[in-house]
């Protein structure tokens, strides 16, 4: 969430718009993606963690399907890091557009995509997990409905809108992780 927050609603403008400033805030956007590595894989292991300690079976669901969508997103984050700094690049020097620049923005955003769906579906069995074995039972409810509604935002927007920002599908995750160390 750190990184999150100096995220530009510019940078979702077409690639002649947003790759110029993405060229400009080249240090700010580094800023975000190393955060988001951070966030993701500490999730990652933090998941993983929890699978082990409860030995539950929806806790190993959870942390499986949210380190398949994690791992997804880790080489989007790494394709931002070098073609998404190559494309700004060039789209600066050149004026235009690199022509195999859309086409990979939209597999690399197929993996964006994939880790929010498996993110938000992985607050499903976690929430069963903490309603049935640590508590509070509202929390682990709660992330459960979070997570398939979410989920199901997603879709119906196709990725697109209140649903898609990487920070919100990490939200329950961060609220059960404090909710553990505080406990």
């Amino acid at each position: 969430m750190v990184g999150a927050m100096r995220w530009r609603l510019e940078y979702e403008q077409p690639f002649e718009v947003s790759l110029p400033l993405k060229a400009a805030d080249r240090g700010r956007l580094r800023w975000i993606h190393y955060w988001m590595i951070v966030g993701v894989s500490l999730t990652s292991v933090g998941l993983a963690a929890a699978a082990m300690y409860f030995a539950s079976p929806w806790a190993a669901v959870a942390a499986a399907l949210y380190a398949i969508g994690a791992t997804a997103f880790l080489i989007a984050i790494a394709f931002r890091l070098t073609v998404g700094e190559w494309a700004a690049a060039e789209t600066v020097a050149t004026g235009n557009v690199p022509s195999v620049y859309p086409a990979l923005s939209a597999w690399a955003g197929g993996l964006h995509g994939l880790h929010m769906m498996t993110a938000y579906i992985s607050a499903i069995p976690l929430g069963f997990v903490i309603a049935a074995a640590v508590g509070p039972e509202w929390l682990g409810w709660a992330g459960a409905l979070w997570g398939a509604g979410c989920a199901t935002g997603f879709v119906l927007t196709r990725g697109a809108g209140f649903f898609s920002p990487p920070f919100l599908a990490h939200i329950f995750t961060c609220v059960v992780g404090v909710t553990l160390l505080v406990s």
